[in-house]
């Protein structure tokens, strides 16, 4: 990957819909006075998603390694 200043990174609101619809804003196809509703992506109500995310995947983390730690000290008896 090409580390540029220039660089920008994002989400597509086509891909992000389906898996969180609440943070996409906008229908595709539909016309408002004459434009087309672009669907967008409200970035800041997605912070708050993805943060509770990665608290749950951390959290099931630990747990996965206090059970292989488990699983290895019956393995060494």
């Amino acid at each position: 990957m090409i580390d540029a200043p220039f660089r920008k990174y994002g989400f597509i609101a086509d891909e992000l819909v389906d898996v969180f619809p609440q943070c996409v804003s906008g229908e595709p196809g539909k016309i408002i006075d004459g434009n087309p509703d672009y669907m967008m992506v409200d970035e800041t109500n997605l912070i708050s998603i993805l943060t509770q995310c990665l608290k749950d995947n951390t959290q099931e983390i630990k747990e996965l390694k206090l059970k292989l730690n488990l699983i290895m000290e019956k393995l060494n008896m």
